[in-house]
């Protein structure tokens, strides 16, 4: 709907409270639509680290930002 900044400032909070791979993969994707692309990138590949089995991570990331 565009409301980044407040969608950004949501998940943000819910991540500080529940560091999910869930969240971060959602937290990246409003960062990438903002156009943070670098801040997204690092959101998904601390993810990794954290989950670094994470499918949900994995998905976003070829979605969003496919490795070549």
């Amino acid at each position: 709907m565009g409301h980044y900044e407040e969608a950004l400032e949501n998940l943000r909070r819910a991540f500080a409270v529940f560091p999910d791979h869930e969240v971060a993969s959602h937290v990246g994707e409003v960062l990438w639509m903002m156009d943070r692309r670098d801040e997204a990138i690092q959101v998904w590949e601390d993810a990794l680290q954290e989950r670094p089995d994470s499918e949900l991570i994995k998905e976003v990331i070829e979605r969003f930002h496919p490795y070549e």
